[in-house]
């Protein structure tokens, strides 16, 4: 991360840098979950669309925020939540969670149906899994 004296209003990312502006530190935080945030919206949506086809299920509102200690969450009404956080997982990751968010469309639960719908799109989803175990406390700012 590069400070530099303009006043940039967000974090820019250019060419393997990020930039802040040395007045905007203290805004810093809320700077890089807005940059993720962003980039998560982006990058989302032809992954849910491409496992809502896959898994026959429409979800309803799509949502990038805050949620705690989860990477992601679903609701009955087909409401699917994603954690900013999820902008830093490698893809096949990202696909991992997607996948089993939508998949609780079909189970709302963890049974073995579950994990059969997850398994159906995602044979080694349990390599994504271990991923998230090892490395996602580190994603963080």
């Amino acid at each position: 991360m590069k400070l530099v004296d303009e006043v940039l209003g967000e974090v820019v990312f250019r060419k393997g840098t990020f930039y802040l502006g040395r007045k905007e530190v203290i805004m810093g935080d809320i700077f890089f979950k807005e940059f993720y945030k962003q980039k998560l919206e982006r990058k989302i949506i032809p992954i849910i669309k491409h496992y809502e086809t896959r898994l026959g299920v429409s979800s309803n509102q799509i949502k990038v925020m805050e949620l705690q200690h989860r990477w992601a969450s679903c609701t009955k009404i087909g409401n699917v939540n994603f954690h900013w956080k999820c902008a830093m997982a490698p893809l096949n990751v990202l696909h991992c969670i997607v996948a089993h968010e939508l998949a609780h469309l079909i189970h709302m639960n963890h049974s073995k149906a579950f994990w059969n719908e997850v398994d159906k799109v995602i044979p080694k989803y349990t390599e994504q899994q271990n991923w998230l175990k090892y490395n996602g406390a580190g994603m963080d700012l």
